[in-house]
């Protein structure tokens, strides 16, 4: 009888412990599954949600603007859509380059680690230009469009 019971206690432990091993499997650009532990997952989802933020016009927020407020916010506007889809590209190339890197036989940490830092990098470069954009864009405005602004946020 002990030697049932023993024998079930060991079956469901082991049962168990196998459960536990499987993991929760995400996914990154590509659909190739990146385990939750994986360090890399935190950086690429850094980077998507960089990619999926689309900057609001201030055109379409406040509609007392003023001819040449107007003239200035459309080309601040342009030239920070211009920017951010250079440095979107540049973390596309890179995500790539991360795949294949870790999808390789041996694995180049180094270069891995290099490409992560690039990542990273784009998406503070990408965080940067939006900033100085709107920063610019916002010493054209009066108090009034700048409380209009800061009442959406």
């Amino acid at each position: 009888m002990k030697k049932i019971y023993l024998f079930f206690v060991l079956f469901f432990a082991c049962l168990n412990h196998i459960n536990a091993q499987q993991g929760n499997l995400l996914n990154q650009p590509g659909n190739q599954p990146v385990l939750i532990n994986d360090t890399h997952a935190e950086s690429i989802k850094l980077a998507n949600s960089k990619l999926t933020e689309i900057p609001v016009s201030v055109t379409e927020i406040i509609a007392d603007l003023t001819p040449k407020q107007l003239k200035y916010i459309v080309k601040v506007e342009a030239c920070r859509d211009k920017k951010l889809k250079q440095i979107e590209n540049k973390m596309i190339i890179q995500k790539q380059a991360l795949s294949t890197l870790e999808s390789a036989s041996p694995k180049n940490l180094r270069l891995i680690t290099k490409t992560i830092d690039n990542i990273s990098k784009l998406a503070i470069d990408y965080q940067k230009n939006a900033a100085k954009a709107t920063r610019k864009i916002h010493s054209k405005l009066t108090e009034q469009q700048k409380n209009k602004i800061q009442q959406l946020h």
